[in-house]
């Protein structure tokens, strides 16, 4: 992703789409303007190290083949271990490689949550290659092959809210609200879908996929390594089978880091996003089902909304609604987010190519 600015620049343009283009109170509304139109390409950055934690679905599968016994013994002939690895193959490419592609989908889903945000801060148009249909099926798809862990029907119902609203209602020339209200009612959708990611990578990859991997690496050299200390039991040789171990382990070891702080990294942007939307809650705005309808089942009106700073559909949030007491917090709740997001990305991008 480049070097550490980079990290800079993400965590600048995130901490102004929750700010709403400098609404902290503390940065200049031209500067929080200026960080949020780097969103785009920053959040870029960290999409295509998110992309890669997913992809690592298939690719785990694929290493862990490299890890069939091929030495003849009694329990499996070399013919039965080129079966099994074979066999291994053809279930990553049939299972594996669909679940990859729909993890990327599912982690896309907050990152273009969080672009739209950014994006109607500066009352620009939001426009994704995705569509609503696409990003539901894949979320009811989504499983975690060999294990039984998928996500749950209602974290479904609460993804497909949260595409609803970012292809149907920020993607919409015709929509209806502020950006406040809409903040708040995306609150509860993204807690409980994001804690429902959390959980299936958890479960799924790091104790699953990234697991299997692991049990089979150890598995091999256990088995080479007591076949050495017959055949061949000099201190060379069992240092050489030593590094290719660590060598075989440092891929999955390294990606369960990675994971572990994009799942950290996750929760921070939820926890953030919460306290900003109960400050706008404190601030007359409503999270009734009722008042958020609009926001999930969008009805394109008869005519485009003028987006101007007057007016009262505007997009742009009106600085007189929060006291300074409120801004105060909102900054402080922002800082807190940019100290612990920032190294929870450079653990993300030190994870294998």
């Amino acid at each position: 992703m480049g070097n550490a600015k980079d990290a800079s620049r993400l965590i600048s343009a995130l901490v102004a789409a929750l700010a709403l283009s400098g609404f902290t109170g503390c940065t200049k509304p031209s500067e929080g303007l200026t960080a949020a139109q780097s969103l785009g390409a920053s959040a870029d950055a960290l999409k295509s190290s998110t992309d890669k934690l997913a992809n690592d679905i298939y690719l785990s599968c694929i290493r862990k083949t490299r890890y069939y016994r091929v030495y003849p013994d009694l329990t499996m002939p070399r013919r039965d271990a080129d079966e099994e690895r074979a066999n291994a193959l053809a279930g990553c490419e049939q299972f594996n490689r669909v679940s990859a592609s729909n993890a990327v989908i599912a982690n896309d889903l907050i990152y273009n949550y969080i672009k739209a945000i950014g994006e109607l801060s500066l009352d620009k148009q939001v426009q994704f290659n995705s569509e609503f249909e696409a990003v539901a099926k894949a979320l009811d798809n989504f499983q975690i092959p060999g294990t039984s862990v998928k996500l749950s029907p209602e974290s479904t119902k609460t993804g497909a809210q949260i595409a609803s609203f970012v292809f149907e209602w920020a993607a919409s020339r015709y929509r209806e609200g502020e950006l406040a209200q809409a903040i708040v009612c995306v609150d509860k959708p993204l807690q409980a879908y994001s804690t429902e990611l959390r959980r299936v990578y958890t479960e799924g990859y790091i104790n699953g996929i990234l697991g299997l991997e692991k049990a089979r690496i150890r598995h091999y050299y256990k088995f080479y390594s007591g076949l050495l200390a017959v055949k061949e039991p000099n201190v060379s040789s069992m240092q050489k089978l030593d590094g290719d171990s660590y060598d075989a382990y440092l891929p999955a070891i390294q990606n369960e880091l990675a994971a572990r702080s994009y799942l950290e990294l996750i929760k921070a942007t939820a926890d953030a996003h919460t306290k900003v939307s109960k400050i706008f809650i404190a601030s007359g705005y409503s999270d009734s089902d009722r008042t958020c309808a609009s926001f999930f089942n969008p009805r394109p009106a008869k005519q485009p909304i003028q987006r101007s700073h007057s007016n009262p559909q505007s997009l742009n949030i009106s600085l007189t609604k929060l006291p300074p007491k409120e801004r105060l917090n909102l900054a402080m709740i922002l800082l807190d987010f940019q100290q612990k997001a920032e190294p929870l990305i450079q653990a993300i991008k030190a994870s294998p190519p």
